[in-house]
């Protein structure tokens, strides 16, 4: 292939002498008839190449890869540079017929040596393209496209209006639908083609350096026919849908079915963990990529059910202590640079910016302190904000706009600073100075909660917005603004410690955990499994009496207290089983979803500060008693089928014999938490549960709730022959991949006391 033959007309529009490089997302099917019929096109397999371009000398580097690579083209002799980076998603692993592809492509000027020098004459060039067409034969790496779409980046001459400064940012969004428009290419949409079983579908992304490599990779697809997300009887979901933060994590909804069914997840940010078919009743669990960029939601077809995945925007990291400077900044309305300085001890990254008007131009990751820097674009509608998390804590953006409720002509001052800064402990006297004309009119507002305006709503002439802030008690700084006739004026307050009122319940740190194990019960390594028992820790958690709840349904307040699990805008109460001053029991309801999610107790009236938790599937854990070092498990050898003694070292298991283990946390159930299961109570059948005794796997008998106590679950196995003997034997149980808690039980050859 002759890399010449890649440079087209679009490349050509805006500069016909300049050099390109170019990654180009591409859509090309073999030129044979296509027959529309029932099926799908299904991800095969990904093929990549580089190769070498033409001129002499070549130099260009490259560093990353799939998805982020970075391309530098220099002229060494006069130290001139052009630099890139390019980001694109992989495409889904389904494509329907019909439907238009939502593949989004960007890039970023890392360098520019211009005016200083060009890398090549009088400027170089470097596009974004998104292109589809037909070829013969995909493994030669070439296609002629067929219509333009994408940006373009400029090296140009001093004073050209066309060269693009390092911290450029352009993104292309869905190239192909059909009313996408860039602003100056428009991308001519195509859908997703029908049946052609002989042959594949390809995209294509590559990168042409000028008189350098190119980089390629092809995303083959190959005809499946039939329907997609098949059911031979009847199906249902357990829910519609799941949302997972933006640091991705596992997910799961059951199906309940007569008959056969099949799982098919499209895009490959979603990961399906369990089988992807199954015959009747089970559970579907699946695991969610963390996500790199704004909120984004795919469909899950079970059974022919779709069941929708959201995912929140990306989060940002902090490894050890971090801190900005400003948890909010003002910019103009024609844009410019935005900054915050983060104070850190350690590594720290910036997630990317949840709004297109908004760029990093700084590297979105580094280690100790460091500037953070976003280019904003000029804004010619209303004001707006938005907000990026950097380091673990929001940065937010005020961006003004055309004023409404203005008088034409008029030009309004904001006397005062337009960043207000907030001690924690608030404020009751905060007064912005509004200097104008007589006669022109003016409006002031806020949609901050937090910030209260006493007068100066609405005027003319000269005056004055009053407001008051209340004592910021959420323990991190927080921003803010108030418009003021189409001019924001940040208000950013402190989040210093602020005590909370006597007698507000105070959660111990770590002091979530489970109830059986003690193994804890949020990050960074533990979990709560939905419908199992949990306990908490604390100061002033409840009544200096304990309070025991004595008949079912469990109350959800008990004693004056209340706890609750927060999910995003979902709220669950747990039924509460034991309140103290020091200590809480309960269960944590089956329905609350997998992921993160934060706990609080309310005691007469004062809530905590939440508790950072986990929510898994499964997290079990079993009773025990410490006697001298040992944890001896709470268990029951069966000897008749009325007596099941404790095991304890006057009353030994021996081989052959049933034990039942108490613990919890084997995972949801259908029914309702804050009962007794009775009849529903039955072997989770889907849930994989081994154990080992002294290290020799023991038989599964049943692995599921205890009929007569809400939250507990019961484990039978039958003691293997071959055992090591004595009063503290190992025994271990993995439910759901996880191994819980080592716990001992005492065994004798015939069950007589051990010694």
């Amino acid at each position: 292939m002759s890399p010449a033959k890649r440079n087209r007309q679009t490349m050509t529009r805006v500069h016909p002498t300049y050099p390109v490089c170019v990654i180009a997302a591409t859509l090309f099917a073999f030129t044979t008839a296509q027959a529309q019929s029932s099926g799908y096109w299904k991800w095969v397999k990904t093929d990549t190449s580089i190769q070498n371009g033409f001129g002499s000398p070549i130099h260009d580097s490259a560093t990353g890869g799939e998805t982020a690579l970075s391309i530098t083209d220099t002229a060494p002799s006069i130290n001139a540079v052009f630099a890139a980076t390019f980001y694109w998603n992989t495409p889904p692993t389904v494509l329907i017929p019909g439907t238009y592809l939502d593949w989004r492509v960007s890039g970023r000027v890392d360098q520019n040596s211009s005016p200083a020098s060009l890398v090549h004459g009088t400027g170089d060039s470097i596009q974004l393209l998104t292109d589809y067409c037909s070829i013969s034969n995909p493994t030669n790496f070439y296609c002629t496209e067929r219509g333009p779409g994408g940006v373009t980046m400029n090296q140009g001459p001093g004073g050209a209006t066309w060269n693009d400064p390092a911290g450029t940012v352009r993104t292309s969004y869905n190239l192909q639908q059909p009313t996408h428009t860039d602003g100056t290419i428009l991308a001519p949409p195509i859908a997703i083609p029908g049946n052609n079983s002989a042959a594949l579908l390809t995209f294509e992304v590559y990168c042409q350096v000028s008189y350098g490599r190119v980089w390629i990779w092809h995303y083959q697809y190959q005809w499946v026919a039939g329907s997609l997300g098949s059911c031979s009887g009847t199906c249902t979901l357990g829910s519609p849908g799941q949302t997972i933060d933006g640091n991705g994590g596992p997910g799961s909804v059951s199906i309940t079915a007569n008959g056969t069914w099949d799982v098919v997840a499209p895009d490959n940010w979603i990961q399906i963990t369990s089988p992807v078919n199954g015959n009747g009743n089970s559970t579907v669990t699946f695991t969610v990529k963390p996500n790199t960029g704004p909120a984004r939601m795919t469909t899950i077809l079970i059974g022919g059910q779709p069941f929708n995945v959201s995912q929140a925007a990306a989060t940002s990291t902090c490894a050890g202590t971090c801190s900005l400077s400003s948890p909010g900044q003002p910019i103009a309305a024609p844009g410019g640079p935005a900054t915050v300085t983060v104070t850190a001890t350690s590594t720290w990254t910036v997630a990317a910016p949840t709004d297109s008007w908004v760029h990093l131009t700084s590297p979105a990751s580094n280690n100790g302190n460091a500037t953070v820097t976003f280019t904003v674009d000029a804004n010619t509608g209303p004001p707006r904000s938005s907000t990026t998390s950097v380091a673990n804590q929001n940065f937010t953006i005020y961006q003004n706009g055309t004023p409404a409720s203005t008088t034409t002509g008029c030009a309004y001052l904001i006397q005062s600073s337009t960043t207000q800064s907030i001690p924690n402990t608030g404020t009751t006297s905060g007064l912005i100075q509004v200097v104008t004309a007589q006669n022109c009119a003016w409006t002031s507002s806020t949609s901050t909660a937090w910030i209260t305006l006493k007068s100066g709503t609405s005027s003319t002439g000269n005056g004055a917005v009053a407001y008051t802030v209340p004592q910021n008690d959420t323990g991190v700084p927080r921003s803010g603004a108030i418009l003021i006739a189409g001019q924001y004026v940040v208000v950013n307050q402190a989040g210093g410690t602020v005590a909370p009122p006597p007698g507000t319940p105070v959660i111990s740190a770590g002091g979530v955990v489970n109830t059986a194990s003690y193994a804890p019960g949020g990050p960074p390594n533990g979990s709560l499994a939905q419908g199992s028992f949990f306990s908490i820790y604390g100061g002033t958690v409840g009544p200096a009496a304990p309070v025991q709840a004595t008949t079912y349904p469990l109350p959800t307040t008990l004693g004056a207290v209340s706890v609750k699990i927060t999910q995003g805008s979902n709220t669950y109460n747990a039924p509460l089983v034991f309140v103290y001053s020091t200590q809480i029991n309960a269960i944590l309801p089956s329905n609350v979803p997998v992921g993160a999610a934060q706990l609080t107790i309310t005691y007469n009236g004062l809530t905590s500060q939440p508790a950072n938790i986990t929510v898994a599937k499964t997290s079990f854990g079993v009773f025990f008693q410490r006697v001298n070092g040992k944890d001896l498990a709470i268990a029951q050898n069966v000897k008749t089928a009325t007596d099941y003694p404790l095991n304890l070292p006057d009353t030994p298991a021996k081989p052959g014999q049933i034990v039942i283990f108490w613990g919890t946390g084997l995972g949801p159930i259908t029914g309702a938490d804050n009962t007794a299961p009775g009849a529903s109570a039955g072997d989770m059948t889907s849930l994989p549960v081994t154990i080992t005794v002294g290290g020799i796997s023991a038989p599964r008998l049943y692995a599921g709730r205890q009929s007569e106590t809400a939250g507990v679950d019961n484990v039978y196995f039958t003691i293997p022959a071959g055992v090591p003997l004595g009063c503290q034997v190992p025994v271990v149980v993995t439910a759901g991949g996880v191994a819980a808690n080592t716990t001992n039980i005492a065994i004798t050859a015939d069950g007589s006391p051990c010694q």
